[in-house]
């Protein structure tokens, strides 16, 4: 049995180590289809990950200011694409189908809620006020991305 186990998490193991190969750059990772984002996310550990982010983060600030407005602009394109798909399949559904599909997108919606209160409702007064000021930085760090400082 034992032996079972320990092959089964190597074949597993072994599955995973492609997509550590393959998510070497932002780029790279945005190639990646949203499932295998995520599994080679998931499969990095909480340290791996920051260290991960913080690697993509220093690749983003070396970037020229013409080069991050490139990345925006294909990055809106592709959101554009992939609405116009999401569109289409939407027209193309039936009123019972898209009935169906409300359905489905509202109790996932609920389950996303349910599981951040219980987050929340978890934490501690300093947990929560530590998550609220990270949460307002990345707020701030965004308008100041979306509005550069105007000169005077």
């Amino acid at each position: 049995m034992k032996l079972y186990t320990k092959l089964v998490a190597s074949a597993g193991l072994l599955m995973l180590l492609p997509l550590g190969a393959l998510a070497q750059s932002i780029d790279d990772l945005e190639a990646l289809s949203p499932e295998d984002r995520r599994a080679y996310m998931k499969s990095l550990s909480p340290e791996e990950r920051e260290a991960k982010r913080e690697e993509w983060r220093q690749q983003w600030e070396a970037l020229s200011e013409e080069e991050k407005q490139a990345r925006r602009e294909e990055r809106r394109a592709s959101a554009d694409e992939r609405r116009a798909q999401m569109r289409e399949q939407w027209d193309s559904m039936s009123e019972e189908d898209k009935a169906a599909a409300r359905h489905h997108f509202r109790e996932k919606r609920d389950r996303r809620t349910a599981k951040r209160r219980e987050h929340w409702d978890s934490m501690s007064p300093e947990q929560r006020a530590e998550a609220k000021e990270k949460h307002r930085d990345r707020r701030s760090e965004r308008r100041k991305e979306r509005r550069p400082e105007s000169s005077d």
